[in-house]
This record gives C-alpha cells, structure tokens and sequence, in this order.
C-alpha cells in the first residue's frame, strides 16, 4: 500500500498539478515526469540485478527511505531546474521496490504461490494509489498546498523502508544469480 501511495497515487497523480501551483508550464512538469519514467527504467534493472545479490529487505528499507526524504525534500526545492534532481532520484526508485518485493514474497510463500500472493500485493498497492490520488487533492483543497502531502507520504514510505527490515529472513534463497 505504502508504494502505490507513495509512487502513483502521489506523484503519478499531482506531481503535474504541483507545478502548474508553482508557476512551471504543463510542458516542463511533463518533461520531468519523462525523466522519471527514464530513470525508472535504469532503477528498476538495476534493482533486479541488485535483489539477486543483496538481502531484499535491506533493498526495500533502503528504497522506500530513500523515496520518503526525496518526498520530503520535494516541497522545499525551489521551482525549475532543481526539479531535475527529484525526477532523476525519485526515478530511480519509483518502481525499483518490485523485485525485492517478489523475491520476498518467494522467499516466504514459495514460488508455486508467487501469482496469487503478489496479485494481493499488487492489489494493496493500487488502494494505496488511490488513496493518495484522492486525499493528496483534498489536502490541496482544503490547504491550499501540496507540500503536507508530500510530507506525510515521505513519512509513510519511511515507515515502511522502517517495517521492510522486520520481515522474517528467509530460510534460503532458492535462486542464485546468472554467471
């Protein structure tokens, strides 16, 4: 719930009507939306390849305090190009959460119930979405900004990079890594 809060439903919903608050142009925030989706792809491999090497919890705890001080830092930046440094970082990690994810949910329910346990996940993550898509614009209604939000969405994905260390260690990794 937390990643889908934190990714879609905050970002992938009001990241573009945040900066047409602060005065950039429909076509900058796009860019930058751009650049996150790029970023995102290099993340994503990286993470898989990372997930196959490294305890995923550790990957998970780093990527979700990682993505809650970039929510953090969000409302602070000033507006233009320092936006630039938010779209590479929180690129990098906007869906870099989904292998070490399924490599824990492997890990723990075994792999003939990856399909039915990750579609409950997956499930969770898009109520989280829509979650944050809606309160992230009730909070800009009734604020008058975006900047609480993203503030409380920093603290959730904070909270859960916090709970990734607490999952159970796996008795053993059944996949070792390509040669």
């Amino acid at each position: 719930m937390a990643c889908g809060f934190t990714s879609n439903g905050i970002i992938g919903t009001h990241f573009m009507a945040y900066c047409g608050d602060l005065g950039l142009t429909a076509t900058f925030a796009a860019g930058l939306l751009a650049l996150m989706g790029a970023f995102n792809f290099v993340g994503t491999l990286a993470s898989g390849y990372l997930t196959d090497r490294v305890d995923p919890r550790l990957l998970l705890a780093v990527y979700y305090v990682v993505r809650g001080l970039s929510l953090a830092l969000l409302p602070l930046l000033p507006p233009g190009l320092a936006f630039t440094a938010f779209a590479v970082l929180f690129g990098l990690d906007y869906i870099a959460t989904v292998p070490p994810t399924t490599a824990l949910t492997a890990d723990t329910f075994g792999r003939a119930n990856v399909g039915t346990v990750y579609g409950w996940i997956f499930c969770a993550h898009q109520v989280g979405a829509a979650l944050a898509s809606w309160l992230g614009g009730e909070v800009r209604d009734v604020l008058g900004s975006y900047g609480p939000a993203f503030l409380a969405s920093a603290v959730l994905a904070v909270c859960a990079g916090l709970l990734s260390l607490g999952i159970s260690a796996p008795a053993r990794r059944d996949a070792r890594p390509a040669a």
